[in-house]
């Protein structure tokens, strides 16, 4: 048999589309190198349920169909509940990404289930879909070919998707607009050192479009109570959205909920917003992948447009730029001692104890910040 890549889930914070990019990184280099992909998310996976969703155990397949005829158990003969909850280093034949420290185990099970030398299991993600937070206008073509040919959502969710489509598209010129609340602002300053554009200059693209088509609908996708809010009371009656799970200001749903009706939710506003006329957006794999579905899909990314106010802002807010400073240090600490870490524990395990302490004194005193 042909070589197989299993392409497996990574740990909290980690949201749907980033999981969902992932596996689209890794389906690239399948059809590239005509490796056989298999998906499979574990328990690790913030939608997965311990009873599963649909008659389905893997939460991918609480969404989508499998990417192929194979499945994890074809490889392997460890049970499938065991399976769920093992660490990628307990398999002997992983490329895994560290940072996500439930991925490590005992020294003493590592590399204990077997899978043939033909066969890897990964949790990398890739860089090359998404770069420096905008969409990669030269490859959504492709990116939309690798969705039709591997990615098909489930029948239940794509019903969903019509019967909403129906109900308040049809016959109407619609524009999308998608806003993160204050846990994605943390995010862009931590790791690009912007802060997030306001939302009045996303409502400045909405109302240009609304100039053009008066009688456009608004369709509004946020994980926020507040933003939601702010939407309808500019936008009146034009407004419709999905009735998706909200959360509270600093947080997402799939970090304050999490679960398998979290996923698809969002599912369904990606593919809502793929079918809007045009689309108004920030840095966010959401609207990133709208415009994957839809190829020929019109967009503004408002951060792009806005670069240097974003940079300015971020600058400004004293506060905000010395916390994430701070974070950003005990991140780089984290990664310098964690690595040295995982050596020590395999050649001196009382010093790597003696470490891991002092590691944690320097990061709680970080935190006091």
């Amino acid at each position: 048999m042909k070589k197989a890549l299993i392409i497996s889930s990574r740990g909290k914070p980690t949201g749907f589309f980033s999981l969902y990019f992932q596996v689209l990184g890794w389906l690239e280099v399948c059809e590239e190198e005509s490796i056989i992909p298999i998906v499979y998310w574990r328990s690790n996976c913030v939608y997965w349920e311990k009873r599963g969703y649909r008659g389905k155990r893997n939460p991918w397949e609480y969404y989508f169909h499998p990417v192929s005829k194979y499945s994890i158990t074809d490889f392997t003969n460890a049970p499938l509940s065991y399976l769920e909850n093992a660490k990628l280093q307990e398999f002997n034949n992983a490329k895994v990404d560290l940072r996500y420290s439930e991925e490590i185990c005992q020294e003493s099970k590592r590399k204990k289930i077997f899978l043939p030398k033909n066969v890897r299991i990964t949790n990398v993600f890739l860089e090359g879909i998404i770069t420096g937070g905008e969409v990669m206008e030269q490859k959504r073509k492709k990116f939309s070919f690798l969705i039709r040919k591997y990615v098909k959502i489930r029948k239940e969710i794509l019903e969903k998707i019509h019967d909403f489509e129906r109900e308040h598209f049809k016959g109407n010129k619609v524009i999308g607009i998608h806003l993160r609340g204050k846990e994605k602002m943390e995010e862009l300053a931590l790791y690009h050192k912007i802060k997030m554009v306001p939302p009045k200059y996303y409502f400045q693209e909405v109302n240009k479009y609304l100039k053009k088509e008066p009688s456009a609908k608004v369709f509004i996708a946020t994980e926020s109570k507040s933003l939601r809010k702010q939407v309808k009371e500019k936008y009146g009656k034009r407004v419709v959205y999905y009735d998706s799970t909200l959360s509270d200001e600093g947080t997402s749903p799939h970090l304050q909920f999490g679960g398998a009706k979290v996923g698809e939710e969002v599912l369904i506003e990606a593919m809502l917003l793929s079918k809007c006329n045009f689309l108004v957006y920030g840095m966010s794999e959401v609207p990133f992948a709208a415009t994957y579905f839809n190829p020929t899909l019109r967009h503004v990314n408002i951060q792009k447009k806005k670069k240097n106010l974003a940079k300015w802002l971020y600058y400004l807010d004293l506060k905000l730029f010395v916390i994430t400073s701070i974070k950003r240090i005990s991140m780089d600490l984290d990664g310098e001692i964690g690595k040295i870490g995982l050596f020590l524990n395999k050649h001196s395990p009382r010093l790597y104890v003696r470490l891991k302490k002092l590691k944690m004194l320097i990061l709680d005193s970080f935190k006091q910040f």
